[in-house]
């Protein structure tokens, strides 16, 4: 006569092991997601972070060199990397977004890069404390 097997030991495992060769199933924990998704949001707010140190570096060795500042818009930040203008952008529709977008493409570019890193590093802790 057979003894009843426990309702939580595997059915394939003998003694509550998993026969040779057989691993256990484990539960889904999301840990690989998460240190996958802490990477990308690290690689994220490290590449335009860098990038806005070297613009900001070249413009420090600019000026020491030559004696002027070199201005680096992100208009022409984003020409060098191949991004579409913001003349692109229809002014007939969506006026207040088309004037924004125009405004951010005056401004330096080693700002605009510095400012997207900081705010994507806010907005990533916020959301990895959850």
């Amino acid at each position: 006569m057979e003894s009843p097997k426990p309702d939580n030991q595997d059915p394939g495992s003998v003694g509550g092991k998993a026969p040779r060769g057989k691993r256990p199933l484990r539960k889904f924990s999301g840990g690989f997601f998460r240190i996958l998704l802490s990477l990308l949001l690290g690689i994220v707010i490290f590449i335009p972070l860098l990038t806005a140190v070297g613009i900001f570096g070249y413009q420090v060795y600019s000026w020491a060199k030559h004696g002027n500042w070199a201005v680096i818009t992100f208009a022409q930040f984003a020409s060098m990397v191949g991004l579409p203008p913001a003349s692109s952008l229809s002014p007939d529709s969506w006026v207040g977004i088309t004037k924004t977008v125009q405004t951010i493409f005056r401004l330096p570019a080693a700002l605009v890069l510095f400012v997207f890193s900081v705010s994507v590093a806010v907005i990533g802790g916020i959301f990895q404390r959850r």
